[in-house]
């Protein structure tokens, strides 16, 4: 472990949520760690996403030294423009599925970042596309490790629950300025063998103590990785080898930062105060609309539904019926029947059981509600060039070498 973790030691990694020592963020570099040395094994694994307050806080560094143990060789570092066009990120990302590019390093992400390709990619076992300027099609595996790097990003909608966050805080004003007396880079590149097999002595040693779970689920989508790679760095911490827990928790910071979730949040904390259960169109919101000192006039003017004093039902009907199902701190929106071709909407208030339930194992902004999970599980997209990207939620896994029975001559 001390091997592993020297280089990491001094980086200034912090937590949001008021957790001052860092120990979200530590459990998630240190997962990145094991899974980078194992990624290939693995069909499916989450992205990681290193943020930082400040430009030279060493997040770009951080993920280099991830790279360094997946490939001897420099990794090519993407850069995202703010509003990069979906058809060409999932043309990027089949033709490195296809080079069979160890890591996907995509450097100083827009500080407002969604991308449906990129959360098909990190779900999906297997890439199926057309290759440009040829009539022929391909299936590709998509086991790259994925790393994002930004300045306190924000990622908006589906995209959280697939990216564990590592956040970096100097609480400096020129971070770039500070100087150590190791390299991590040249650490790593320079012991990369010594470092992969601590590595996998550390996954070896969690599986010959039992393989022990310390969660009650699985993180959908990544079920082998949770089985292994989550469970071990839990195992970790817990044998105080290092100040570590589950890093799955650091989706739920993700959720919490997530616009969308606060706007949705805000609606249906408004609608239930002004309606309680009752059911209402959506043109009932009109009077408070012009009416500035209500909560409801400040969460639909949030959301963009108020147009010059008026209410527009139309775009706020679509917005209540897109998130319909979606549950934030125990309430949802729920369509109940129409009047006059009209839709209804109720806010329904889950019990805590029910919650962990349609929230699945990430908490109140995790897992997809049971409507929108359906959906999720068969989802699949067309794009301009032919891509296909098709999400398997449950499927059977290999179990990697470190799982394997003892006496198996391995």
């Amino acid at each position: 472990m001390k091997l592993l973790w020297l280089p990491f030691e001094n980086f200034p990694f912090a937590d949001a949520a008021g957790v001052a020592n860092g120990l979200v963020s530590r459990s998630v570099f240190l997962a990145a760690l094991l899974t980078a040395v194992v990624r290939r094994l693995l069909s499916t694994a989450p992205g990681f996403l290193i943020s930082a307050t400040a430009p030279g806080s060493g997040k770009t560094l951080l993920a280099l030294c991830l790279a360094s143990l997946m490939s001897a060789d420099m990794p090519d570092v993407l850069g995202v423009p703010e509003g990069v066009d979906e058809n060409e990120l999932s043309k990027l990302l089949l033709a490195k599925a296809i080079n069979g590019s160890p890591i996907l390093l995509m450097d100083n992400i827009a500080s407002v970042f969604s991308s449906a390709a990129l959360c098909g990619f990190l779900t999906s076992p297997v890439y199926e596309g057309r290759i440009l300027g040829v009539s022929q099609t391909t299936r590709v595996p998509t086991n790259s490790l994925l790393v994002l790097t930004g300045n306190k990003p924000v990622i908006i909608g589906d995209l959280n629950r697939r990216l564990l966050r590592c956040e970096l805080d100097p609480g400096m004003e020129a971070p770039h300025k500070r100087a150590f007396n190791l390299d991590p880079l040249e650490y790593c590149r320079g012991r990369r063998l010594d470092m992969v097999r601590a590595g996998l002595i550390l996954l070896r040693a969690w599986h010959n103590a039992g393989s022990p779970t310390f969660t009650h689920d699985r993180t959908a989508s990544f079920e082998a990785w949770s089985d292994t790679i989550r469970q071990c760095v839990i195992w970790i911490g817990r044998n105080d080898w290092l100040d570590v827990d589950d890093p799955v928790a650091s989706i739920d910071a993700g959720f919490e930062a997530d616009p969308d979730m606060r706007k949705l949040d805000a609606l249906l904390r408004a609608w239930e105060a002004e309606f309680g259960a009752a059911r209402q169109p959506v043109k009932a919101l009109r009077p408070y609309a012009m009416d500035r000192d209500t909560e409801l006039f400040d969460a639909l003017d949030e959301i963009g539904a108020i147009e010059r004093g008026e209410l527009n039902p139309r775009r706020i009907g679509r917005w209540i019926e897109a998130r319909a199902g979606r549950v934030v701190e125990g309430r949802r929106f729920v369509q109940d029947g129409s009047r006059s071709n009209t839709l209804l909407w109720r806010v329904e208030v889950l019990d805590q059981s029910e919650c962990q339930h349609e929230n699945g194992e990430f908490g109140e902004f995790g897992e997809f509600s049971t409507s929108y999970a359906r959906n999720e599980k068969s989802y699949e997209n067309e794009n301009g060039n032919g891509l296909k990207q098709t999400h398997q939620t449950h499927q059977t896994h290999q179990n990697p070498p470190w799982r394997r029975p003892k006496g198996d001559g391995q």
